[in-house]
C-alpha cells in the first residue's frame, strides 16, 4: 500500500484544504511533543496496524499561529 496516497485521500475526506504532516520517527516525536499529542502503535493481537492517538485538531492562521483547537467535543478559542 502506498501510505502517502492513502493519507492524502484520508485528509481530503475531512476537508480539501486540510494538510497532514509526516516525517521521520524523530520528527514525528518532536512534533507530537510540541503540539502535546499522544500516539502509540497498538500491539493488539490480530490487527494489521492500529494506532491509538489524540483526537485534537489544530487550525492555524495565515501566520502559522494556532487559531482554534478542536478536541472532538468542544473547541477552544486562542
Amino acid at each position: 500500500m502506498n501510505v502517502s496516497w492513502f493519507m492524502i485521500r484520508l485528509f481530503v475526506e475531512f476537508h480539501p484544504r486540510l494538510v497532514g504532516l509526516t516525517g521521520s520517527d524523530d520528527e514525528i516525536k518532536k512534533a507530537a511533543r510540541e503540539y502535546r499529542v499522544y500516539y502509540m502503535k497498538s500491539e493488539e493481537e490480530g490487527s494489521d496496524y492500529l494506532v491509538d492517538h489524540s483526537i485534537i485538531m489544530y487550525i492555524l492562521d495565515l501566520l502559522q499561529l494556532i487559531a482554534f483547537v478542536f478536541d472532538g467535543l468542544v473547541h477552544v478559542f486562542n
